[in-house]
């Protein structure tokens, strides 16, 4: 079942759309306005990597090179990249944070 995603030219919000078939697509409106002047926009692909791979990266020392242990902006970085590689979500923004000190 693919899902297209839209801008309208009207009020210049975006709509996903999805069709329950490749040959069910047909000229789409605004979900939120109701206008036909829709343009198609390229959707973000997302790519499926094994268990085995995943580890294999983390375990790779020149993942290490470009990180500053006494920069925070570099560590946070490396922590986000290293937690995509294994699966941990971020936190949440609305999540409580505890100080400890």
């Amino acid at each position: 079942m693919p899902v297209y995603e839209y801008r309208c030219g009207d009020c210049r919000k975006r709509s996903s759309i999805l069709f329950r078939s490749f040959s069910d697509v047909s000229q789409p409106v605004c979900q939120h306005c109701g206008s036909a002047n829709l343009a198609k926009l390229v959707s973000r692909v997302a790519t499926i990597h094994s268990e085995e791979s995943r580890l294999e990266a983390l375990a790779d020392p020149s993942a290490l090179s470009g990180i500053d242990e006494n920069d925070p902006k570099s560590v946070a970085a490396w922590a986000r990249h290293s937690g995509w590689l294994a699966r941990i979500a971020p936190p949440s923004p609305r999540a409580p944070r505890f100080l400890v000190g």
